[in-house]
This record gives C-alpha cells, sequence and structure tokens, in this order.
C-alpha cells in the first residue's frame, strides 16, 4: 500500500467506525480496521460497485460525491453485510489523485443519533424557557 493510503488509514482507524477510501471509479483503495472487521469480504483494488445491490445507482452517488464540496448523504446495500449502511461520502484529494472518503454506519446509529440531537433540542427549549420565565 503507498504510503498516503497508509497514513489514511492510520487516520481513520483512530476516527472509530467505519470508513473506506474509493477512487472516483469506484475501486476500493482502503479501509479501516472497523471497515476490515465488519466488512472482510471487500477486497482491496476491487470495484466496490460489484458488492452493492444497486451497482448502477451507487456508481451515481460516486461520481456526484466525487464533485461535490460538501459531504453526500447516502445509502447503500453492501452484498453479505445484514443491512444497509448509511454513508456520508466526501471528496478529497491524496497525492494530487481525487478521491472519495465513506463513513458508514448503520441505521440504528442513525436513529440512536437523531433521538440525541432531538433530545438536545428539547433540552434547550426548556432552558429558553425557564430563562424567559425567570426575566419576567
Amino acid at each position: 500500500m503507498p504510503p498516503e493510503l497508509e497514513s489514511f488509514a492510520r487516520i481513520a482507524d483512530q476516527l472509530g467506525g467505519h470508513v473506506l477510501l474509493v477512487a472516483g471509479d469506484g475501486r476500493l483503495l482502503c479501509r479501516n480496521r472497523s471497515a476490515r472487521t465488519s466488512l472482510p469480504d471487500l477486497p482491496i483494488g476491487a470495484d466496490l460497485c460489484d458488492f452493492v445491490r444497486e451497482p448502477a445507482s451507487f456508481r451515481r452517488y460516486l461520481a456526484l460525491a466525487a464533485r461535490s464540496a460538501q459531504p453526500l448523504p447516502g445509502r447503500v446495500e453492501i452484498v453479505g453485510s445484514p443491512e444497509p449502511w448509511r454513508c456520508k461520502a466526501s471528496a478529497l484529494t491524496l497525492d494530487g489523485q481525487r478521491l472519495i472518503a465513506l463513513p458508514l454506519y448503520s441505521a440504528a446509529d442513525a436513529t440512536r443519533r437523531f433521538l440525541a440531537l432531538n433530545q438536545q433540542i428539547r433540552q434547550l427549549r426548556a432552558e429558553v424557557r425557564r430563562r424567559r420565565a425567570l426575566e419576567q
């Protein structure tokens, strides 16, 4: 593995969660430790589109992500995985090459994050109401 990809993999290992690094043409270049554990059947160098349920749709998603300056939310069903993954693909340039970082998280994780965010919003609203009541 080239040194740039090794560096990316080391950083991605520290992030937690599942992170894939994909070339613009869909080739899997590297993945972090968590992704290697959960998705052991994805070989490095293979076209990731060969391992998803809707390859044409996923290829369009990757093409959009490669041109986007912001993380692009999406969903992917990897063959052999027990559930669909949520993702937020981000374009990045590594050693002059345009690549796509693809963090994956389960629907259950997405639901937990959404519920936690809603709880924080409720707490903030309660705090605003309490402070307004004190001001009167």
